[in-house]
């Protein structure tokens, strides 16, 4: 089993460079980078989507970027199962 947690950085590194996923040493994950690490993990390890999951504390809009690259890292634009 694969986790695509580099995928999921990958792509939002690119494509939403104005959020911060790592820590200002430049090394560790931030608060952002570790949620998209969490929800790919989800995705994989449980095979369900992770679009409307709680925030824990991050701004909706940056929660729901995460959840979607996290899904689309695991599923590759397919819908997940139930």
């Amino acid at each position: 089993m694969l986790a695509p947690v580099g995928t999921a950085w990958k792509n939002v590194r690119l494509a939403h460079p104005e959020i911060a996923l790592y820590a200002p040493d430049g090394v560790h994950p931030s608060r952002q980078g570790s949620y998209l690490a969490a929800c790919v993990f989800y995705s994989a390890l449980l095979r369900k989507g992770v679009l409307g999951a709680d925030r824990l504390g991050l701004e909706a809009s940056a929660a729901a970027v995460l959840q979607k690259a996290a899904q689309e890292a695991v599923f590759h634009g397919h819908r997940p199962g139930p």
